[in-house]
């Protein structure tokens, strides 16, 4: 019995000693976050944006500068940089969500990939998570093959991160709303009670509902300035109301981040940029 009872109180010890070094870890050297998932989100006004789902593994707090997502270690989309570093606790659950762009960069082939790297730079340190559709095996499968690129990025991400490309990014705005670059007109509905701005998109589809000759209707038939013009006119004729409507690409501002990214589609840059391309 008192051989047992030593055993045991040994073996207690042990463990003591092994959770507290294991928590001495995690408080003062492990500087991990977790990548938990992601959301895409596509609107016609608000942009296209992605919401990542991160977990900060450290029993201490961690101060982030920038977080990357990185695809299948070829094309990197910067997703939010920091002026001020965001402080997150310990052990703490988190969303960060990215600057909303106007080109649905993500509609290919490499968002469907298995594989999805989010690289974190912090103030002390880097931390690198990867996210896999079959769970563990899947993430460790992903670490052997790529360790030797995984280890280069977080000791070297400058020289790492300046070796992948980053996706073309295009950004068009109507006053402070980013619009989805399948905008094509801009109506402007005037009368005594109300003035509202309605963006319409290629397919005729309506941002919101419009009562037009006694009816909510969310879209009309696509077709030329001329053509939806025409149909305006009809619809408000017996209606007190005033109308205007633009090209969207004639009234909007168009930025561009990396002209040259392979996401950014000649069809669209010809329409937004016109004889500046």
């Amino acid at each position: 019995m008192d051989t047992f009872n030593t055993v045991l109180q040994i073996f207690s010890n042990l463990c003591i000693v092994f959770i507290t070094i294991y928590s001495a870890v995690l408080q003062f050297w492990h500087k991990s976050v977790r990548f938990l998932g992601y959301k895409h989100t596509i609107k016609m006004t608000g942009g296209n944006f992605l919401t990542l789902h991160l977990h900060n593994v450290s029993l201490s707090p961690i101060s982030i500068e920038q977080i990357y997502l990185i695809l299948e270690n070829k094309t990197k989309v910067l997703i939010n940089e920091y002026e001020v570093p965001l402080l997150v606790e310990g052990r703490r659950s988190f969303q960060v969500l990215m600057e909303p762009i106007s080109n649905n960069i993500f509609d290919f082939t490499l968002l469907q990939n298995e594989n999805k790297i989010v690289f974190i730079k912090l103030t002390e340190g880097n931390s690198i998570g990867v996210f896999s559709k079959t769970g563990w095996k899947g993430r460790l499968k992903f670490w052997l093959k790529n360790y030797r690129f995984l280890r280069n990025l977080k000791k070297n991400p400058r020289i790492e991160l300046n070796n992948i490309e980053s996706l073309g990014v295009l950004r068009i705005k109507y006053g402070d709303i980013i619009l989805s670059e399948n905008v094509e007109f801009i109506l402007i509905v005037k009368s005594d009670r109300f003035n509202r701005t309605i963006f319409i998109n290629e397919s005729g589809i309506m941002s919101e509902e419009c009562l037009i000759g006694g009816q909510l209707i969310n879209g009309i038939t696509p077709g030329s300035y001329e053509d939806v013009h025409e149909q305006l006119t009809l619809a408000f004729k017996e209606q007190q109301i005033q109308f205007e409507l633009y090209y969207a690409k004639d009234v909007c501002e168009v930025n561009i981040s990396n002209f040259f990214g392979g996401t950014l589609k000649g069809k669209s840059l010809e329409k937004w940029l016109g004889n500046r391309v």
